[in-house]
């Protein structure tokens, strides 16, 4: 059973990037916050001891993340990135799983001039199976997908 968390963070910057003048939809305009980064850098938020008695493991959550990430054009590197892939995973007693993914980098406010960091995309998705280690693998590749196929379409490769 999924449930979808997901929330479109808007930033004033993708605006920028994108050059757009007139409205557009929240999924481009958060795909277009992913235009011209690069380079990445994973980090995965340590399990709580309900994740380890579901047998979650931070080591298979990174393996999986990376996999899927590493398929793309997206660079992974561990020094220098644009802007840093973030994963959580928060785990019931019941081994109900909350997972989020979300991609945040320095941004400028455009209003003040002032450095900051924000969340320029994330994704989440609730669920629970009879296998927890399996079905939160499942949600990691749908929410990686999801982030390959936005960061895609505001960075489009050579033909």
């Amino acid at each position: 059973m999924f449930k979808r968390l997901r929330s479109l963070i808007l930033v004033a910057v993708a605006t920028l990037w994108s050059g757009a003048t007139g409205p557009a939809s929240a999924a481009s305009d958060t795909a277009l916050a992913l235009r011209g980064l690069e380079r990445f850098e994973i980090v995965i938020e340590d399990v709580n001891q309900s994740a380890a008695q579901c047998g979650i493991g931070r080591e298979s959550l990174e393996t999986s993340l990376r996999s899927i990430v590493g398929q793309s054009r997206m660079i992974l590197v561990n020094a220098a990135p644009d802007a840093t892939i973030y994963l959580n995973v928060s785990v019931l007693t019941d081994c109900t799983a909350r997972v989020t993914l979300e991609v945040f980098t320095g941004v400028t406010v455009e209003k003040t001039g002032q450095r900051t960091v924000a969340t320029i995309w994330n994704d989440g998705i609730l669920g629970r199976g009879a296998d927890p280690a399996a079905q939160v693998d499942a949600i990691i590749n749908e929410l990686g997908k999801g982030l390959v196929n936005d960061w895609t379409t505001a960075n489009p490769g050579p033909n």
